[in-house]
């Protein structure tokens, strides 16, 4: 992800409620976040905050 979409992605996790955040954290958990090549099981990650349907929604509110 690059410098811009990161300090997006930051600015809309700080709208989010704690219950939000929480949710979009253990998504992150279940989905493997971090990418890992080198995991035994071929799951290399499916999570990412830019292009989940919240932040998409988000940031097209922004460009209003």
């Amino acid at each position: 992800m690059d410098s811009k979409t990161q300090e997006l992605v930051t600015k809309w996790r700080a709208t989010l409620t704690e219950k939000e955040i929480q949710l979009h954290d253990l998504a992150a958990i279940k989905l493997k976040k971090e990418l890992n090549p080198n995991a035994d099981d071929g799951d290399n990650g499916s999570y990412f905050p830019e292009k989940c349907h919240a932040f998409r929604k988000w940031l097209k509110a922004q460009a209003i």
